[in-house]
């Protein structure tokens, strides 16, 4: 993509919002919680910090707190649309069709028996890989490290179209064995 390094603008940036939070230890120790989970289940990786000004780009954050929430109470908004000389990552992704159902459709199929199924993919976007070559265009700040993500952002605009291509190349793979799970996707 044509993006140009934007650690400086992205380091003031995350300085600012840890400055505005550095009275809330809770927080912080929660936002390290969560990027320290990030680390253990290899969706990010820490950089070593001479290669902060390589061909790279940075995505700021912000934390959004959900007290009343059993499971997770903070969670990391990555602000893939935040731009750097006139450019964001979101600006130079292709975004990909809409592969989403149709709502309509998808309640007259919810209608149509008498008991409903529901499932959830449990952080789907981070199951995803991210091709090594892209992942310098992922990265983040935090505590003066320097995070590489391995896996899909959710933020990024072209996150809805990977995930749901993935599960559908995934479904199709397994038709023959499992036929009314692929019908059940599509």
């Amino acid at each position: 993509p044509d993006l140009v390094n934007n650690y400086e603008a992205v380091f003031r940036r995350t300085k600012n919002m840890e400055r505005r939070i550095s009275n809330n230890k809770v927080l912080f120790q929660n936002i390290e919680n969560v990027i320290t989970s990030y680390v253990e289940k290899g969706y990010v990786s820490e950089i070593p910090s001479e290669k902060k000004f390589e061909p790279s780009f940075y995505v700021p954050y912000f934390p959004i707190i959900k007290s009343d929430r059993s499971t997770t109470k903070c969670r990391l908004v990555f602000d893939c649309a935040a731009k750097f000389q006139g450019q964001s990552i979101n600006d130079q992704i292709m975004t990909g069709p809409k592969l989403q159902n149709d709502i309509v459709n998808v309640m007259i199929r919810f209608r149509r028996f008498r008991y409903a199924v529901i499932g959830d993919i449990s952080e789907m976007y981070l199951q995803i890989c991210l091709t090594p070559k892209d992942r310098k265009f992922c990265r983040f700040i935090f505590n003066d490290k320097i995070y590489e993500w391995s896996r899909l952002i959710f933020g990024r605009s072209d996150a809805p179209f990977i995930a749901l291509h993935v599960l559908r190349h995934h479904a199709l793979k397994y038709k023959d064995q499992y036929g009314e799970a692929v019908e059940s996707i599509y």
